[in-house]
């Protein structure tokens, strides 16, 4: 009984992943990361994200720069844009959720 033992542990794989192709094994990487993102990510966007792009936009028509005039955590180009859209009277604060 003990040699038909010691026989079926021969028999199994040591390193069961190495025996998956890497693809495979990086979908599954892939899935489980996904997976984790979906679970602990917010689901929403809170009005004092929008706050800071109104401000800064107000703040560069006014002449101001990001960086030098204001500091924010954000790239520039949105507060850029948000002030053109604005100076176009493409968009106004009401439309784009004024505080």
């Amino acid at each position: 009984m003990t040699a038909s033992i010691l026989e079926q542990d021969k028999a199994l794989p040591d390193k069961p992943l190495e025996q998956l192709p890497q693809p495979v094994i990086l979908g599954l990487l892939f899935a489980a990361a996904l997976l984790i993102q979906l679970v602990t990510v917010r689901r929403t966007i809170g009005t004092f994200d929008e706050c800071l792009s109104l401000y800064g936009a107000d703040r560069i028509l006014h002449g101001g720069r990001p960086y030098r005039d204001f500091l924010t955590p954000y790239g520039p180009a949105q507060f850029y844009l948000i002030a053109l859209l604005l100076r176009k009277k493409a968009a106004g604060h009401k439309s784009l959720r004024s505080c």
